[in-house]
């Protein structure tokens, strides 16, 4: 019975397969690398560590300070993200009010506005899914607003990209 409480799980490591990458996080990592080796043909491996950042899927993977587990970060995708939509003044937190009246527009909405709205707001998104759950909460306004009030959203994604800017982020695992 599956749902026995007398069942037992051991874990011995996590895998994540995207197309032909293969990362993987393990004690067992010898007894893993022999396993697939027996049946693809793979390369030499990298190995995250103390100094030493692997890169997968965009990520950056690497070591936390005092060793204690590793820290997952998009630090490229950041600083290019930033520099794609001009941000150059830093903070230290969003600088965000939002308001009730949010949703309606001040003046006329242009597609123009709407394009860049959409764009900043999935650029944040893309980072918040994956390493930055700090932002979340002020992103899924941008994204809300893009098309209702696409200047509000811009103010919103610009503030938020100069906290990015400022306090670079990252998940950490610790041991």
């Amino acid at each position: 019975d599956v749902c026995s409480s007398d069942l037992v799980v051991y874990w011995t490591g996590l895998m994540s397969e995207y197309v032909d990458d293969l990362l993987f996080a393990s004690g067992a990592l010898d007894a893993l690398t022999t396993a697939v080796e027996k049946v693809w043909a793979i390369s030499d491996l990298e190995k995250a560590g103390k100094g030493k950042i692997v890169k997968y899927c965009g990520f950056e993977i690497g070591a936390a300070s005092n060793n204690d587990g590793y820290v997952i970060r998009q630090k490229k995708y950041e600083q290019e993200m930033v520099k794609r939509f001009g941000i150059t003044q830093a903070t230290g937190f969003p600088h965000v009010h939002l308001a009730e009246d949010d949703e309606v527009p001040s003046g006329e909405i242009k597609e123009s506005d709407v394009k860049l709205a959409q764009s900043m707001a999935g650029a944040l998104l893309w980072l918040t899914t994956r390493t930055r759950p700090d932002i979340a909460m002020t992103v899924s306004s941008a994204c809300r607003l893009a098309t209702k009030n696409p200047c509000k959203s811009v103010e919103i994604s610009k503030a938020v990209m100069q906290y990015v800017l400022g306090v670079p982020g990252g998940l950490h695992y610790p041991r």
